[in-house]
């Protein structure tokens, strides 16, 4: 519904009762949020069509005002309104405005864990620590998942505690600690979980000056992934000199915002897990995430980490507008936040903007430990905006200051990159190899196998999937790496097509391995049964695009007759960035249609769980 400001007098009067605030009542940090018209002036609620479409602008003060004003709002319940509303008076340091808008929400009803968890933070913030903690003990069981934990450990460091703090981040620390098989492995959710915790004690542990136990509490994430060794090993560097490291002690205010956006994110896989069990898409926008993210942020606005969370969950849902505005909103300008911008405006194909950006970004003044991945996130944007001789430029700065394996490994990687793009394969593949020579992991050994495709050495690729099958054979992404890879570069269509049939069984909602699976399809002769799994893996994809199912999509509806249909996807192929030779493949198609016969039509494989298709290892 449109928002309605001539409410009734019910409705007015429990707007009252929340405090709604005036736009002159709000925090400098929401009004810094506010979205400009062309006069300089807030656009204010009245812009937005629904309270929500002024979280997916980035639009916090229109928000606030929104969800205070219409308290008949089904998607904004009381507690989330007055948290919320709670949450900016906090940040504006009106901790009894705080205290009026908790009070308001509990109404004449017994206290709640709502009010608990508010007014220890409100003690927190006026130096109160038995109140404070008592207060948070009382809210504890009302926090989703580790959340109740963590905010403690964040309320007793945030308050001097840090004994204390220790004491909770080790009573979270598992004796034992398996890492995930693969990414669609359950166990990666709580290694996550475990991650946070320990890097959070070895980073309170380096605080306190205690630099081995720092190093000995996170060596124990490195003994549990023991192929991602040369990043650990960066990292325990990190620990050693602080470089790249956030040394700044948690303040009750910094601590808050931290604890919202753990919040936020169990909330969210709790409702994540919700939609998976009913059927329905996982991937929609979460509007309660990014209002608790993007309330964190009154909290912290300088926060470079926290403001990059809030715009990558815009980003990932399309709104790209509002992706660009958070971060072209920040008190002071980084780098990285600049990037983000122009990769948003990159998305919303206005490249000359996004150069200017780009530009931007880098003549601002930036910190030693950060310019290495600075430049390298550059060289990646300039390499799709089609700057080839700025992104290897850039690229050869990184490499240049790279000093220890992990940061060379990544340098080479990202040059490999930027030369596939051009289609530059030879010395991609220099590049390529030496980044695997230097972190020989599955990601490197991966991708080294894409660029051995397109130079058709398929014995050596193969040969390098096989073995990584044989060492992963449940997982759908390698299933999907070797079934794609043999239907695309070789004849062994039967065989790809049982292998992503199977990893399409095991991630039914994986929109590249649907793509991957209907390909397949196509290859066989089954044209219209392609369509449909592609156009399922679309949807599934959708808001975001990629270029390979546009293109796929356009094919099929070549050989189908819809001609007009081929050339809507192939030009929405090419608007969002392929590799140089996808892109001349396209134009060609553009221009001449596809001239080749569609795949003659062959009998499908029949296809199951319990046979994974993996060759035996003498075969090999």
């Amino acid at each position: 519904m449109r928002l309605k400001y001539l409410a009734t007098a019910a409705m007015f009067a429990l707007a009252t009762a929340l405090s709604a605030p005036a736009n002159a009542d709000l925090s400098p940090a929401a009004k810094a949020t506010s979205v400009l018209d062309e006069r300089g002036k807030p656009v204010g609620p009245e812009a937005y069509e629904t309270a929500d479409d002024a979280i997916r602008a980035g639009d916090m003060a229109a928000y606030l005002l929104s969800i205070a004003a219409d308290t008949e709002n089904e998607e904004t319940t009381a507690t989330l309104r007055g948290l919320l509303l709670s949450i900016d008076a906090m940040a504006a340091n009106d901790l009894d405005g705080a205290r009026e808008i908790v009070k308001s929400v509990q109404g004449d009803n017994e206290p709640s864990q709502f009010d608990a968890y508010i007014s220890a933070w409100i003690y927190a913030f006026e130096g109160n620590e038995d109140k404070a903690i008592r207060e948070h003990r009382a809210a504890a069981s009302g926090l989703p998942g580790l959340t109740s934990d963590l905010s403690l450990a964040a309320l007793l460091e945030s308050l001097g505690q840090q004994e204390g703090a220790l004491a909770v981040y080790t009573s979270l620390t598992p004796g034992e600690i398996d890492a995930p098989e693969n990414e669609f492995d359950i166990q990666g959710l709580y290694f996550a979980d475990i991650q946070t915790v320990i890097s959070r004690r070895a980073l309170l542990l380096r605080r306190l000056g205690r630099i081995d136990e720092a190093i000995a509490v996170y060596q124990r994430l490195a003994e549990a992934e023991p192929e991602q060794a040369v990043s650990y090993a960066a990292a325990i560097q990190s620990l050693k000199d602080g470089r790249g490291l956030d040394d700044e002690a948690l303040t009750p205010r910094t601590a808050l915002a931290r604890t919202l956006t753990d919040i936020s994110l169990a909330l969210s896989r709790g409702r994540m897990f919700e939609r998976a069990q009913r059927g329905l898409p996982v991937n929609t926008f979460d509007v309660t995430k990014s209002s608790l993210d993007q309330a964190a942020l009154l909290l912290s606005p300088d926060n470079e980490d926290l403001r990059q969370l809030v715009v990558s969950g815009l980003h990932q849902n399309a709104y790209y507008e509002g992706a660009a505005h958070v971060a072209l909103s920040a008190p002071e300008l980084k780098p990285d936040l600049g990037m983000s911008a122009a990769l948003a405006l990159m998305l919303q194909q206005e490249p000359d903007q996004a150069k200017k950006a780009l530009g931007r970004a880098l003549d601002l003044e930036i910190e030693d430990d950060e310019a290495f991945g600075v430049k390298l996130r550059a060289a990646a944007l300039y390499t799709l905006l089609d700057a080839e001789e700025t992104a290897l430029g850039l690229v050869d700065e990184a490499l240049a200051s790279a000093d220890n394996p992990s940061r060379l490994a990544r340098a080479n990687a990202s040059k490999a990159d930027v030369l596939q793009h051009y289609a530059r394969y030879e010395e991609a593949l220099v590049f390529a190899s030496e980044a695997r020579r230097l972190d020989d992991t599955h990601d490197r050994r991966m991708y080294l196998t894409t660029v051995l495709g397109e130079l058709g050495r398929n014995d050596e690729a193969l040969k390098i999937l096989r073995q990584a099958h044989l060492e992963r054979p449940n997982d759908p992404y390698m299933l999907n790496t070797l079934g794609y890879y043999l239907i695309s570069h070789t004849d062994r269509y039967e065989e790809g097509y049982k292998l992503l049939g199977r990893a399409s069984k095991l991630a039914p909602r994986n929109a590249y391995i649907l793509d991957s699976f209907g390909w397949a399809r196509y290859r066989l002769g089954h044209i219209s049964s392609a369509g449909r799994i592609i156009e399922n893996s679309r949807n599934q994809l959708a808001p975001e695009r990629h270029w390979e199912i546009e293109d796929h999509l356009g094919d099929i509806y070549w050989h189908e007759g819809k001609k007009d249909e081929a050339r809507k996807a192939w030009t929405e192929a090419l608007e969002i960035y392929p590799p140089v030779k996808v892109r001349r493949s396209i134009e060609t198609k553009l221009r001449d249609g596809i001239t080749a016969p569609a795949p003659i039509e062959q009998p499908l494989p029949s296809l199951s769980l319990e046979g994974d298709g993996r060759l035996p290892e003498r075969d090999i």
